[in-house]
């Protein structure tokens, strides 16, 4: 009699939404659970993962307060993703006990993953930039990038000012706002790729040579839906995004200005950018599947 294989409960506890997937025998299976993490209790986890078996739980968490949550729902199964769970890297880090938890499975997915020097562009409620490099031996993480994500900067425009509305981002056709919610949608949305694009540039030059580029987030699909750099003969136009194989990967037309093209990812003959929507759950899989 065959015996039954493990399956284990990956969770990804962020600022905006907690996301649940199940592993087993070392693959992500298909499905997600998602809450807003505002609303997490007990109550609706033990209701949303009522049909789910698992006999461990691994929970990458940026939010401290959840731990409480996640330890009275599952008690001693439930382990906490840490930098000492992260194999097969090496931390040239002076502020490692700093690292939140996202960037560690983002570190973790990029290095076994992906061709280096790598950057893993997390777009959410922050934006962070992990730089991963070629190592002696094995990959060697070296520091970063933290910005704001894009619905804190509308946020922030809202908020430090008396007569400014609050907006929903959304991609702007033209950049010349033609009122004041145009005109901060253009600032906000234009801003936010700008900044990307900036950041991955200084990231190249600071780097010394092409940078493979991995976008995961809930704004990385937003921002490769387009804005009014698609509807114009812009030079920022990029080279035709590469579709990886991988089913839970899209290709990505994320633009870049036409001088940072080199920072796009490369195989063989094509270049390109990824999406990839399940990186954390990837670094968090590769770190399940390692023996405790």
């Amino acid at each position: 009699m065959m015996e039954a294989v493990e399956q284990i409960l990956l969770v990804d506890n962020s600022n905006t939404r907690t996301k649940m997937m199940l592993s087993r025998a070392g693959k992500l299976l298909p499905g997600q659970q998602i809450c807003p993490t505002a609303q997490l209790s007990e109550v609706m986890l033990r209701n949303l993962l009522q049909e789910w078996t698992f006999s461990r739980v691994l929970v990458c968490s940026v939010v401290p307060k959840a731990a409480d949550i996640f330890r009275q729902v599952w008690g001693e199964r439930v382990s906490f993703l840490t930098p000492e769970r992260v194999r097969g890297v090496t931390f040239d880090y002076p502020g490692l006990a700093t690292l939140g938890a996202d960037r560690l499975a983002n570190i973790q997915a990029v290095a076994r993953l992906y061709p280096l020097p790598c950057v893993a562009v997390d777009l959410g409620t922050a934006a962070t930039f992990d730089v991963v490099v070629p190592g002696e031996g094995q990959p060697r993480f070296i520091g970063g990038v933290i910005a704001p994500g894009m619905q804190a900067m509308a946020r922030a425009l809202s908020g430090s000012t008396a007569q400014l509305p609050d907006i929903l981002p959304t991609a702007p056709e033209r950049m010349i706002g033609r009122d004041t919610r145009e005109a901060m949608q253009a600032g906000v949305v234009g801003g936010y790729q700008q900044m990307v694009h900036g950041i991955l540039c200084s990231l190249r030059k600071e780097v010394g040579s092409p940078l493979c580029t991995v976008l995961t987030g809930g704004d990385a699909s937003f921002l490769s839906r387009g804005s009014f750099s698609h509807r114009s003969s812009s030079p920022c136009q990029s080279p035709s995004p590469l579709r990886e194989p991988s089913p839970y990967q899209e290709p990505s037309p994320y633009q870049e200005p036409s001088s940072c093209r080199e920072t796009s990812l490369r195989r063989g003959k094509e270049e390109g950018r990824v999406i990839d929507a399940l990186l954390t759950f990837k670094g968090l899989n590769l770190a399940a599947s390692l023996p405790e």
